[in-house]
């Protein structure tokens, strides 16, 4: 029997259709620039009302989930002037996630009697909920890649190879370096912006996951996407360098290896197939790059 079950690019089709890939506009580089933040120390770790109840249906298994933390970051709420951030639990993260096209039979009254997952539940208009941790968490995260440049043209990249041990994207051609945004990304006791805790965060990641520290200046945030496939929030950005093989590289668990590429050169292959499957936030980043006329 054919399954009925409707597939996430069959639910956002708008939206993909309409930002031409799985990353719909969220703030531009502008306006995380603008953007103040607001941080909600409480912690989001409880699903509510119906949504409680479908991850409740789906049962999926965080067995693998050793410890639980508190130390990322959700985007809670967005008004013109300010973002307001909130420390998320990874494990009810992961169980969101996780659940989103888990196949339930539980319906919740007439608005809800034809769902079938939990993302078409949510998926009013065709898209994801706005951010509000009433409904769903919102994860922020960080990619970038690693570019050289000499004056105002991009010559070389640093790309990776992911694990096939993480949990997004495992096997892939990769950017430099991506991750969650996490709690000490958050300046405390301080005025910030959206950029100053999204810098923070890349930089962190790139320290983590490479063993390559930059300075503020050097990493530039291109802007903040919604991921329509995760339903969360990801910046993208790139750090410029002088010279890549001046850099001492030290790769973490995530990434099994690297290697510097000509940039024209991964232009032109992601017109045809890779040898290697690119990861989405590959795609995009290199797409971003093209259109800074570089």
């Amino acid at each position: 029997m054919k399954s009925k079950h409707t597939t996430w690019q069959q639910v956002y089709q708008a939206g993909i259709s309409e930002a031409g890939s799985i990353y719909a506009p969220m703030f531009t580089q502008a306006q995380i620039r603008a953007a103040n933040v607001e941080y909600e120390e409480s912690v989001i770790s409880e699903a509510h009302g119906a949504i409680g109840f479908m991850l409740d249906a789906a049962n999926v298994d965080t067995s693998d989930i050793a410890v639980d933390s508190h130390a990322h970051i959700a985007i809670d709420r967005i008004t013109n002037a300010a973002v307001r951030l909130r420390p998320l639990s990874y494990a009810y993260n992961i169980r969101f996630a996780r659940s989103l096209d888990v196949p339930s039979s539980l319906a919740f009254g007439d608005e809800a009697a034809a769902a079938t997952t939990l993302r078409k539940y949510l998926a009013k208009n065709r898209r994801p909920p706005e951010p509000d941790s009433d409904i769903v968490p919102c994860k922020l995260g960080i990619s970038c890649l690693i570019a050289e440049r000499k004056g105002a043209r991009i010559t070389r990249l640093l790309t990776t190879v992911r694990s096939k041990n993480v949990t997004w994207y495992p096997n892939t051609l990769h950017s430099s370096f991506s991750g969650g945004v996490d709690v000490v990304d958050v300046p405390q006791n301080t005025p910030a912006t959206l950029n100053d805790v999204l810098v923070n965060a890349g930089l962190r990641e790139c320290h983590e996951e490479l063993g390559l520290a930059f300075s503020t200046h050097q990493l530039e945030v291109l802007g903040v996407w919604r991921d329509l496939a995760r339903t969360s929030a990801q910046a993208f950005g790139v750090v410029y360098v002088d010279d890549l093989d001046e850099l001492d590289v030290s790769l973490n668990s995530e990434s099994k290896t690297y290697s510097i590429t000509d940039f024209r050169e991964s232009v032109l292959k992601s017109l045809w197939p890779f040898k290697r499957k690119p990861s989405p936030e590959y795609e995009f980043l290199l797409h971003l790059l093209r259109s800074l006329k570089t």
